[in-house]
């Protein structure tokens, strides 16, 4: 199944004064596959040493005996999609430590009828915005089947594009708008 990606924000003042408009869309992302929340936070190491990062992939030298080499290549995909993500949200809160970001999950479903989500999360200075951020919109993103990496690379990639936008002293505003 695919989704879709909206993004609007704010960026620094313009000339003219204001502040200048952010956009981001693409239509029928692939959505790859699903993930659970918990799984998702334990697999961003706390401190990426080469040891700490290689259990993550493979396991433990036990472990990774008992695996494929393709479930640890699956898992590479994964942790690179979780840590993007976080990384994004992070280099936001570098910029004023404040701003907010909007995240509306949206599946319509002609049988069913729509389910939706809104979750506001606020830059308050904590030590890991990322994790905390995707802590927030996780059940959101369960609850309208928009848990998958597809989603997370197309969040990924609209904070990279807003981050690489905003003048280091302005803070983040963002509205990301999801659906399928």
């Amino acid at each position: 199944m695919s989704f879709n990606i909206y993004v609007s924000g704010l960026l620094g003042a313009a000339n003219g004064g204001g502040r200048k408009p952010f956009r981001y869309s693409k239509d029928d992302c692939f959505d790859q596959s699903d993930f659970e929340v918990p799984a998702l936070l334990s697999m961003i190491p706390s401190a990426p040493t080469p040891k700490a990062v290689a259990e993550k992939i493979g396991g433990t030298q036990e472990e990774y005996l008992a695996n494929s080499v393709i479930g640890g290549m699956s898992k590479i995909g994964d942790i690179q999609a979780a840590r993007m993500v976080s990384l994004g949200i992070e280099r936001l809160a570098w910029h004023t430590g404040f701003g907010e970001i909007s995240v509306y999950c949206v599946q319509e479903d002609w049988l069913w009828g729509t389910t939706n989500s809104f979750v506001n999360f606020k830059f308050y200075g904590g030590a890991e915005p990322g994790k905390e951020f995707l802590k927030k919109i996780g059940p959101g993103l369960i609850k309208t089947g928009l848990n998958n990496f597809g989603v997370l690379n197309q969040i990924a990639a609209a904070l990279a594009k807003y981050e690489s936008s905003l003048p280091g002293d302005t803070s983040p505003y963002l509205n990301i708008s999801l659906s399928h």
